[in-house]
């Protein structure tokens, strides 16, 4: 499985539950957004990253939309704003990697089923987050700026708008509490990593070995979210070019998914 800690971010869930509803409706777009600035921090991911493809790390972006709709990217088109990180040059650590000559990617694909959805990839730009946010016919979640609001697009009385942050300040609300209520009492703090992602990662292998089911971050998953990224950076170098994403399928091997 891969740890991909954004499948368990509040929004995520939330947006999960919200989409097995039907609250959303038909999805029509999405958006999955990380930047991030390696060359900025004295550790270890500065030289590790060097001049590696954004798109190459794409699944804090890619994982919302996918997990939560379970739609996949099948055709992508990639661009970029040319310019490396003065620090780049002296950690370049892959030859592959020497052509890149960017640091902020957009990828715009289209997805099965029907829709749209725009991913960035950025690593030279003034921002921060890992961020993510769908819209369907119905309702849409919209996540900015370390806030979360929900939405059905509608003006005056019949207007929903909730400030889900807000909400979930009061754990009765908050969409992580249910699953934290089953972990041991040492993982019942939040602040365990990646807004307490790490505990239900730990949890989530932990169940599925002995009882020899899927995890919900299979292998299968893993190449869903990678793959489009894998393919963006082709498009890039090819001009922008649209390309066919790889389709993995389900998964194999007959193992029944984690109930939770």
């Amino acid at each position: 499985m891969i740890a991909e800690t954004s499948f368990y971010y509040p929004g995520a869930m939330y947006a999960r539950q919200a989409w097995r509803e039907g609250r959303f409706g038909d999805f029509v777009y999405g958006e999955g957004e990380y930047y991030y600035r390696p060359h900025a921090y004295d550790f270890w991911m500065r030289d590790y990253y060097g001049n590696m493809p954004p798109m190459l790390y794409p699944t804090h972006s890619t994982t919302m939309p996918i997990s939560v709709t379970g739609k996949r990217f099948q055709r992508v088109t990639c661009v970029g704003t040319p310019g490396l990180h003065p620090d780049v040059a002296t950690t370049q650590r892959r030859d592959d990697w020497k052509e890149n000559e960017f640091s902020n990617m957009t990828m715009l694909g289209q997805m099965s089923g029907g829709g749209v959805c725009r991913i960035n990839e950025m690593r030279n730009v003034g921002c921060k987050g890992e961020l993510g946010s769908i819209m369907g016919t119905h309702g849409s979640i919209r996540q900015h700026s370390g806030r979360a609001v929900w939405t059905n697009g509608l003006y005056g009385e019949n207007g929903e708008d909730i400030d889900l942050t807000a909400q979930w300040e009061d754990p009765a609300y908050h969409p992580q509490t249910a699953l934290a209520a089953r972990l041991p009492v040492a993982f019942a703090d939040n602040g365990m990593g990646h807004d307490g992602s790490h505990r239900f990662l730990a949890d989530e292998f932990v169940r599925a070995v002995p009882q020899d089911r899927q995890p919900h971050n299979n292998v299968w998953a893993a190449a869903t979210y990678c793959a489009p990224g894998v393919v963006a950076w082709e498009s890039l170098k090819q001009g922008g070019a649209w390309l066919d994403v790889p389709d993995f399928v389900s998964p194999a091997g007959g193992r029944e998914p984690l109930d939770y």
